[in-house]
């Protein structure tokens, strides 16, 4: 090879480094945040922008876009999926096997594969909604240790599902959310029973209720000690503040923080 060949296979071999140099420092480098929201995302399937930003970038103007921004690297980087639910007019945030593959080389998957969206999706994703901003809102005043719905399916922990398990200093409530009071009196007083056949595994019956009627409720035979009513807006924006009552008692959720 003369000195001109061999000149320009060593400039070429120097763009071929350059090049790799380069696609390594453009590779998005992975912080805390981004390994909390892949867990969030995991647990509960799917998160909305609206999740996102409050779990993630609380107090943040919208103008500012910086949970935006950082999305759109994730999705971009191939870490999430985007999908658009025509169903509620908003989009919603899936991990990939690359994000699963990140949560389970640290162990933060919860033994779970990961989600994949089902043909009915739509038909639960009001109520799987909710439940996430309950879940985040608990999360806001300290309550952090929960398990999702998924974890406790999928691990089959107990015949009657909860929508999450709040650990609360080792004290566990069954969270069940009601997307308004749609259940009559003999379905609530089956729940009621059932709930109380599993005291050794729960301490607590938090019902969150997307509505003001309780009337149904009045009646039914429950543990006072046990059964606690919570409104869903009010768990959402009062914080410490909210009230959990039931037919002989109330207290702020500042209590159990």
């Amino acid at each position: 090879m003369g000195e001109s060949q061999a000149a320009a296979q060593a400039a070429a071999n120097n763009a071929k480094e350059n090049q790799k140099e380069g696609k390594a420092a453009d590779r998005l480098e992975l912080t805390k945040r981004d390994i909390e929201l892949f867990k969030l995302i995991h647990e509960q399937r799917y998160l909305s922008y609206s999740h996102v930003m409050r779990a993630f970038w609380p107090g943040t103007k919208p103008e500012a876009k910086a949970g935006y921004h950082r999305l759109d690297k994730l999705i971009k980087d191939g870490y999430l999926d985007k999908e658009r639910s025509e169903k509620k007019e908003l989009n919603i945030f899936l991990l990939t096997d690359k994000a699963h593959e990140v949560l389970e080389e640290r162990n933060l998957d919860s033994g779970l594969k990961r989600y994949e969206l089902t043909e009915d999706y739509e038909r639960f994703i009001s109520h799987d909604l909710k439940v996430t901003t309950t879940r985040i809102a608990f999360a806001e005043v300290g309550l952090t240790d929960w398990t999702s719905e998924r974890a406790i399916r999928e691990h089959r922990m107990f015949l009657k599902i909860p929508d999450g398990i709040l650990n609360i200093n080792g004290h566990k409530a069954a969270i069940e959310f009601e997307n308004y009071v749609t259940k009559g009196q003999k379905r609530y007083q089956e729940l009621f029973d059932g709930y109380a056949s599993y005291q050794e595994h729960f301490e607590f019956l938090f019902m969150v209720l997307d509505g003001d009627d309780k009337r149904v409720f009045a009646d039914l035979d429950y543990d006072p000690q046990s059964v606690w009513f919570v409104k869903y807006e009010d768990l959402i924006h009062d914080g410490k503040k909210t009230l959990f009552s039931n037919k002989r008692a109330s207290f702020r959720l500042s209590r159990l923080v």
